[in-house]
């Protein structure tokens, strides 16, 4: 029996063909990078204070511009936050890949500018065509790094915003552009949604919704360019096998385990 416990555990060792998964998660968190709750109250629009609205700043779309000019819009009603931050973290890989995908713009007039370092991503409501799709490898335990500027050249060469990413970004490297609230730009701001729905502040793919400001507050649709930012899905838990050297002890093991049978039933024979 002692022989056959250690015969077990050897071929025990070979028992790893489990692969690592994956499990990256987008958090909505606050400028010190503490996740936000996933709590109301939800408002039908931000309070033009840092682009807060509660003191996580909660807040609900309170408008849908629809088909056929934005025909990938986010629906009124859906729950999100206005001026928290997207955060990247997995606890098993130190980069993970992300997809954008430009879902389009609503009725903007303005020229608005999204970027992401580290990404081929320089898109422009103007120039960039609705659906079109970028995955690339960023680093975890990070911010995403975007930033949104609205209208950078507008024809009559004055910037509506500078690009200037406030408050000062904490959790370097990396950063969430969130556009200036300095005069005399109006109050532009992204929101970030859930597309699920379900735990609000953490999910596998959000839309990133930016309010440029260009027809006066209050203007917090949300649709003035959408994009929508997602993170593989944890898949299913592998079925075990057995490794290669695992399957040759446990074939060895086997082997040994008959020649004794055999030799037993000559003695008794």
């Amino acid at each position: 029996m002692k022989k056959l416990a250690i015969a077990v555990v050897i071929a025990a060792i070979g028992w790893c063909g489990l692969a690592q998964v994956s499990a990256a998660v987008l958090l909505v968190v606050d400028s010190n990078g503490n996740e936000v709750p996933a709590v109301g109250p939800w408002p039908i629009e931000p309070v033009h204070v840092a682009f807060e609205s509660g003191p996580q700043g909660e807040m609900t779309i309170g408008s849908d511009e629809a088909p056929p000019t934005f025909p990938n819009n986010i629906p009124t009603g859906t729950r999100g936050y206005g001026g928290m931050y997207l955060k990247l973290v997995d606890s098993g890989a130190t980069s993970v890949p992300v997809t954008f995908t430009l879902e389009g713009h609503g009725d903007a007039v303005f020229n608005n500018n999204f970027v992401v370092t580290g990404c081929p991503i320089n898109w422009s409501t103007a120039t960039t065509p609705v659906n079109t799709t970028v995955t690339c490898s960023l680093p975890t335990n990070q911010l995403i790094p975007f930033t949104f500027t609205p209208n950078p050249n507008p024809a009559n060469g004055t910037a509506v915003n500078n690009g200037i990413v406030t408050p000062p970004n904490t959790l370097t490297p990396g950063g969430n552009g969130r556009p200036t609230l300095n005069a005399p730009w109006s109050q532009p701001v992204f929101s970030l949604f859930d597309v699920s729905q379900t735990l609000l502040n953490r999910g596998n793919a959000f839309w990133i919704g930016l309010s440029d400001g260009g027809g006066g507050p209050p203007d917090f649709d949300m649709q003035d360019m959408v994009i929508i930012i997602s993170v593989p899905r944890v898949p299913p838990a592998p079925v075990p096998t057995l490794s290669p050297i695992g399957a040759m002890i446990l074939a060895m093991f086997l082997g040994v385990m008959a020649i004794g049978f055999l030799g037993t039933r000559r003695n008794i024979g």
